[in-house]
């Protein structure tokens, strides 16, 4: 079991990356700073979860978080 967890890790998801970059946070109204290493960290997280599968969720994501962070 933990030969298949460490083996789809090497496989897909180490490779799983945020569409969205610090100059795409940029411009939708995010400081540079820890606050935007948080919401990097936040949409890797989902992409894994599966909770987001395209850049387009991705700027839902973003846009629900300076709305209401």
């Amino acid at each position: 079991m933990a030969h298949q967890h460490i083996q789809l890790f090497l496989d897909k998801l180490r490779y799983v990356k945020s569409a969205l970059t610090g100059n795409d946070l940029q411009k939708m109204g995010v400081a540079p700073g820890p606050q935007m290493k948080e919401i990097l960290n936040l949409l890797q997280e989902a992409r894994l979860d599966g909770k987001v599968t395209s850049k387009r969720g991705e700027v839902e994501v973003v846009e629900g978080w300076v709305k209401g962070g």
